[in-house]
């Protein structure tokens, strides 16, 4: 499968897929490519294209334009892969009409000077997000050149079509992300200190490119006018041809120069830019950030980045630079005409750990090269965990860091047994061809060496059966240990498992903390509920824009600042799950813990339980001092006692305040009923009130008592009259036309 799901956070990221048939024909890697992006169903069950569209074809049917395509890259003799595939994925919940996906598509070709290519894309959905898978064909059809994208810088490109996508149609920006887009419209780069700098440079690179190009198309129509002008020119055949290789020369030698001059002017316009948009420190590769994320422990680029950069940086001699790598558990070698950084047992380019790491810049620097001296010990390195504050995070460290030793001696002590056999039975062959060949000589000599050879090649195939299938066992008994999200799972933490693939991301959720299958999305009745494919999306019946979105097992408040949302998102959670993680950023966690204390909602998070326990102390109501009751009203008739008169209707019970107080508490704190019913069910039973609080004391019980009966009452009306609108969004939500899997609106 082409694509994989990205664990930078789910914000809007670009990703540039590398080609799994690089020995193959290029027909066959089209075809493959362009079935997938069409047909995802065929490599993944829960995977489907909902839009689809293709731009710089003749013709309108897929097969010709594949045709084409194939055709066209076909002409690229000296190019092996003309074809690239490359992938934006938006943020979970996120779903782009077919207008914004057109609109993606042509400011994407724009920023990466593909807008003449040939191109088919189409709209992925898996599961809860949406991604859109690009093949584009860089052989340009007119030019039948191929273009370099950026001038093979493509990754900054594709973080300015980043940038301004994310701009013109209102997506949220990544929170780290290289460009960002000012209020003005100017597009700027995020400085060192994360200060968004204009970015002047592009701008006038992307002028001088855009001029060029035009100049570029100029020569070209001034070239053919002058070879058809003379071939209307009547002369000889000879003649001809003498003037039109007369023309060739110097319309060559005019495109030479032009080409020259270009080139020129860039390396100009680069020298004379500010050096600030080249960080010296490289980021960490996709590849590792999704290896980090899935392991949870850091990688060796990051290694190499933030350990062992500083020391490359600052060595003034090649011995300095060995013997502070040994120390920290690395090592530098040669490599070819470049150089490797050794992290255990991992090696990474010297120029991913510092830009001015490189062979050449430190040999620049330091001399020549000077390999590390012999027998020169390099220290052992642990796992380092990439989030150390993560709940559990040791535990885990260490469960893995037993785990992989074991598992590293186990598979050393089978290689070391595979070696012995392999070496022993070389000897016995070895032995037996000396054997069956002594005092043999001629044709009798070759016969029996070969029937030695047919020996030692069946026990060669046999054992080699074997040991393959002892590492398959191997390998299946001890697999790769778990990453920090399954092992969150296997513990049944679903909630710090959502906590951890959301780590780097600022979205407002709240995560069911039960690991049960995700219940049908549900609707409340003061918002209007939007089915969209397996989510709902509630807003207010005056706003078009969600205010949060019921994905099954996480619910996504958009409007992080808006309280009513939040309470309602915060009703649903608990009505489904009862107890909840919170995600987001820090304003949005202490309006959730307000609001969980209000409710008494259970929140899972171990970082906020003591925030939640000072909270609910602070909302406790303080106990007042209560008059002694009066207990001579109760004295009977028969022991000459006289009987209390009847309480007036104006006059307050004493008891109530005392009674309002704890039954307030026991329904908020111990049953988790809201204010609102509470304040209800008083107002229904005021009547009653003293009665129950008379027959209470009759009887020796409490004021607590008769109020742990009202709230309890209260508790169970809450929650019948919050079944019935469960079940009747239920029934709304399967009627035949708002079926989650029709779709939605043209073209989808």
């Amino acid at each position: 499968m082409y694509w994989r799901r990205s664990s930078r956070g789910w914000d809007m990221i670009s990703k540039h897929i590398r080609n799994p048939y690089a020995k193959a024909a290029k027909h066959r890697r089209i075809i493959k490519l362009v079935e997938y992006i069409l047909n995802p169903q065929t490599e993944s069950a829960t995977e489907k294209c909902v839009y689809h569209g293709a731009r710089g074809f003749i013709t309108a049917e897929r097969s010709m334009q594949l045709g084409e395509m194939i055709a066209l890259s076909e002409d690229a003799t000296r190019s092996k892969n003309t074809v690239e595939h490359f992938v934006l994925s938006l943020r979970e919940g996120e779903k782009p009409t077919p207008e914004q996906v057109e609109e993606m598509i042509t400011i994407w070709l724009r920023e990466l000077g593909l807008s003449d290519c040939q191109i088919i894309y189409g709209l992925h959905e898996d599961t809860d997000n949406y991604h859109l898978h690009i093949a584009v064909n860089r052989m340009h059809p007119e030019r039948l050149e191929c273009i370099k994208i950026n001038g093979g810088f493509s990754k900054e490109a594709e973080h300015r079509a980043i940038a301004l996508i994310e701009h013109a149609q209102g997506w949220k920006s990544e929170k780290n992300a290289r460009y960002t887009v000012l209020p003005d419209g100017t597009l700027a780069y995020r400085a060192e200190n994360g200060e968004a700098v204009p970015d002047a440079g592009w701008s006038a690179d992307l002028a001088l490119r855009r001029r060029q190009t035009d100049d570029r198309k100029e020569l070209r129509r001034r070239h053919e006018r002058e070879r058809r002008e003379l071939e209307a020119v009547e002369a000889t055949k000879a003649q001809r041809q003498a003037a039109l290789d007369e023309l060739r020369t110097r319309q060559l030698a005019e495109q030479m120069a032009q080409k020259t001059q270009q080139k020129a002017e860039r390396v100009a316009l680069r020298s004379a830019l500010p050096a600030s948009r080249a960080r010296e420190n490289v980021a960490i590769s996709q590849r590792a950030i999704d290896i980090e994320t899935r392991t949870g422990v850091q990688s060796a680029e990051r290694t190499a980045k933030e350990v062992a950069g500083p020391i490359l940086r600052s060595a003034s001699s090649w011995a300095q630079l060995h013997a502070e790598l040994a120390a920290v558990g690395c090592r530098f070698e040669r490599e070819g005409s470049g150089a490797l950084i050794w992290v255990g047992d991992t090696p990474v380019k010297a120029s991913q750990a510092c830009r001015k790491s490189s062979l050449p810049k430190l040999e620049k620097r330091l001399g020549a090269y000077e390999p590390a001296p012999e027998g020169m010990v390099i220290a052992e390195r642990e796992l380092e965990p990439l989030k150390p504050d993560a709940p559990r995070m040791s535990d885990y460290m260490r469960e893995r860091r037993q785990y992989e030793r074991e598992r590293k001696q186990e598979t050393a002590a089978l290689r070391e047994r595979h070696r012995l056999e392999q070496e022993a039975a070389w000897s016995r062959y070895e032995a037996r061809r000396d054997a069956l060949l002594a005092g043999h000589a001629g044709r009798n000599r070759y016969a029996l060496g070969a029937v030695a050879r047919a020996e030692w090649l069946a026990e060669r195939d046999e054992l080699i059966q074997r040991q393959s299938g002892e590492r398959h066992r191997l390998r299946k008994r001890l697999p790769a240990f778990p990453g920090v999200e399954d092992w969150y799972r296997r513990l049944d933490e679903p909630g710090l498992a959502e906590l951890w693939r959301h780590r780097n991301s600022d979205q407002a959720l709240l995560v069911g903390d039960a690991d049960t299958p995700a219940l049908p999305p549900r609707d409340i009745r003061s918002f209007v509920a939007e089915v969209r494919g397996r989510q709902v999306v509630f807003r207010r019946p005056d706003d078009a824009g969600p205010a949060f979105v019921d994905c099954g097992r996480r619910i996504d408040v958009t409007a992080s600042n808006d309280r009513d949302a939040a309470r309602a998102a915060l009703q649903l959670a608990k009505a489904k799950w009862g107890r909840v993680t919170v995600s987001g950023p820090p304003e949005y966690q202490q309006m959730m813990l307000e609001l969980a204390a209000e409710m008494g909602v259970q929140i899972a998070n171990p970082e906020l339980q003591e925030r939640l326990n000072v909270e609910i102390e602070r909302r406790r109501p303080v106990p007042e001092p209560t008059a002694k009751p009066d207990w001579s009203r109760y004295r009977s008739v028969a022991s000459g006692g006289v009987p209390s008169p009847a309480r007036t209707t104006g006059e307050r019970d004493p008891r109530w305040p005392q009674f309002e107080r704890a039954m307030l508490q026991i329904g908020q704190f111990e049953l988790g009923v809201s204010a609102v019913v509470l304040m209800g069910q008083l107002e229904i039973a005021k009547g009653t009130v003293t009665e129950r609080l008379d027959a209470a004391e009759r009887s020796g019980r409490s004021v607590d008592d008769v109020a742990r009966e009202l709230a309890t009452a209260a508790a169970r009306a809450e929650a019948e009259a919050f079944q019935r609108q469960l079940e009747a969004a239920e029934r709304e939500q399967a009627r035949p036309d708002m079926h989650p899997d029709e779709p939605e609106g043209p073209g989808w």
